[in-house]
């Protein structure tokens, strides 16, 4: 091979490196772009100070701002306190998951019943999955469409009812709902 041949092999593939190179670049730049339109649909979370409960998914918190917000979990539905004995159970767990490290809410702005819908997690656990695996909650298909959990949920409230852990070890489980819907 010339010396010249050798050189213009040499000059290809150079541009062929560089050719590389700058389709690395725009690949990384697309991508670095993607992740950031990507970070910003993720849930805004707001740390809240737990006050305290008032049922098994109805609790009160504060804000770092002050502001008191009455919140209610979303997708989740846990007995009734006059349920015996899952709805005392419920609320008692909720009282307990709480302390075990900082809260934190998301709220995408719906409501029910004057209370804040909110996912809420404690240590970077999810409360209402918590409460699920429990045995102590059913799903609200109300809040299904915002539910920001809901394979976790699903797969977790299979496996809850599986292994009739909680209200699923009842001979006739019934969700808060349906436990609201006959008393009236």
């Amino acid at each position: 091979m010339k010396k010249e041949d050798r050189w213009d092999a040499l000059k290809i593939s150079g541009v062929c490196v560089l050719l590389i190179l700058a389709f690395t670049l725009i690949i990384a730049w697309m991508s670095r772009d993607a992740l950031a339109a990507k970070q910003a649909k993720l849930p805004s979370w707001e740390a809240c100070k737990f006050i305290r409960a008032h049922d098994g998914d109805t609790f009160w918190c504060t804000k770092d701002n002050g502001a008191v917000v009455e919140v209610r979990l979303q997708s989740v539905d846990t007995p009734e306190l006059a349920q015996k004995p899952f709805g005392q159970q419920a609320k008692r767990s909720l009282e307990s998951l709480m302390t075990e490290g900082s809260l934190e809410i998301y709220c995408p702005g719906q409501t029910s019943y004057d209370r804040t819908v909110c996912a809420a997690r404690v240590a970077n656990s999810d409360v209402g999955t918590a409460l699920l695996a429990l045995g102590l909650a059913c799903l609200d298909e109300r809040y299904a469409k915002q539910d920001i959990n809901r394979v976790e949920h699903l797969a977790t409230l299979e496996v809850a009812q599986a292994e009739k852990v909680g209200l699923w070890s009842a001979a006739n489980p019934l969700c808060g709902y349906d436990f609201r819907r006959k008393a009236k």
